[in-house]
């Protein structure tokens, strides 16, 4: 697999290629990149998503239960995102532990609920 994607622009550089390799366990070859994606993420960070900031600063004024704590809240849930994906990129996957495939399941419902806020 060889990926290049170009910085953001009118007519972005996007370069994919995909051996046939990388599609015979693509479970783990998909987990490998995500959870690079998601450390870059959370390094970078500087916000997180709406839902976990208080009402008064909602622009809809909404209580999702948010309280404050957004950023910390957001952290949290990249780290459990990159654990469980971190299980799955490793050799020993699939497990019969219990509960590594708790985390990793949890970790793919998490990344499911805030897909669209995995951007910085």
């Amino acid at each position: 697999m060889h990926i290049h994607i170009g910085p953001y622009r009118k007519n972005r550089s996007v370069k994919v290629r995909i051996d046939d390799h990388d599609t015979w366990n693509m479970d783990r070859t998909l987990s490998m990149i995500i959870v690079e994606l998601l450390k870059k993420l959370r390094q970078s960070s500087n916000g997180y998503p709406s839902e976990f900031a208080p009402p008064d600063v909602r622009s809809d004024g909404v209580n999702y239960g948010g309280n404050g704590g957004g950023q910390e809240k957001w952290l949290q849930i990249l780290d459990e995102m990159i654990e469980g994906f971190s299980i799955m990129a490793s050799e020993g996957w699939p497990s019969v532990d219990i509960t590594l495939t708790s985390k990793a399941q949890h970790a793919l419902h998490l990344f499911a609920n805030f897909y669209m806020n995995l951007w910085d």
